[in-house]
């Protein structure tokens, strides 16, 4: 589980993520997480009919998404990326719901890589507005009148010590290391011939090349979009808090520490 994971690794569980050890087929707490899916399920209807009875169905624009994806079990984790040491990047952790509904919107359901940086452009576009732009010119615009089979060519996720990029075939996770810390290793998931992410090919010398490519579009990205100030990989604080201090002052120094 992730507590001992982070205590072995010399960091201090943090209550939130305490708990019992889960098998992945433990039905009391699947069916939990179901029962409240369920009630969402509800509550928007109750949403969507009030709409309805108000008559404002027909123009109004729904958009149903979450912060992150839930993993009940899969790859040994339950909860999200940082319920796994190091964090994971896979699937179920960062799969998300996004669902558009309303008038002239396609009704076909799109694998399409797509990003939340996208949602604000692409609400903009569809009623008619000019898109924002922004520094790094990564809000893309995604046309709802349209199935969108091939969108983006690759998606670029964090998560403290993890950093990776997806694309239509590969996941590729990076983890951060220095001369203080240089026991986390990378993974390589061929998603075409392993969708569930379940075979590593990080180690195996004929994927060197891809990753090669693989982690120089990662680096480039960040190195591009990080700010400084909060870079965790270059010795910047989080904004916010981090899963280990302890971990961190390990890489950076013991004068290291996040904002809050």
């Amino acid at each position: 589980r992730y507590t001992s994971r982070v205590i072995a690794a010399g960091g201090k569980p943090r209550e939130q993520f305490a708990g019992p050890i889960l098998l992945p087929n433990e039905k009391d707490s699947i069916r939990n997480y179901f029962s409240q899916v369920s009630l969402i399920d509800k509550g928007i209807g109750r949403i969507i009919g009030e709409l309805e009875t108000l008559k404002l169905i027909d123009d109004t624009l729904i958009l149903y998404t979450s912060d992150h994806g839930f993993s009940l079990g899969n790859h040994g984790v339950w909860g999200h990326g940082l319920a796994a040491w190091p964090s994971s990047i896979k699937k179920p952790s960062f799969n998300i719901p996004l669902i558009f509904s309303g008038p002239n919107i396609n009704k076909e359901n799109s694998n399409a890589l797509v990003s939340q940086l996208d949602i604000g452009n692409t609400i903009l576009n569809h009623v008619g507005l000019d898109p924002i732009k922004n520094a790094y010119g990564d809000s893309q615009i995604i046309d709802l009148k349209k199935k969108n089979t091939s969108f983006r060519k690759a998606l670029f996720m964090e998560q403290e010590e993890t950093r990776a990029i997806r694309t239509e075939q590969w996941l590729y996770m990076e983890r951060i290391n220095n001369q203080n810390i240089n026991f986390l290793h990378p993974e390589l998931y061929d998603l075409r011939n392993d969708p569930l992410e379940y075979k590593n090919l990080a180690e195996e010398i004929k994927y060197k090349s891809i990753i090669e490519t693989l982690s120089e579009k990662l680096h480039d990205y960040f190195k591009s979009h990080s700010n400084p100030k909060f870079d965790l990989w270059n010795g910047g604080k989080a904004k916010s808090n981090v899963s280990s201090e302890t971990f961190w002052k390990k890489i950076w120094g013991e004068d290291w520490s996040c904002t809050y």
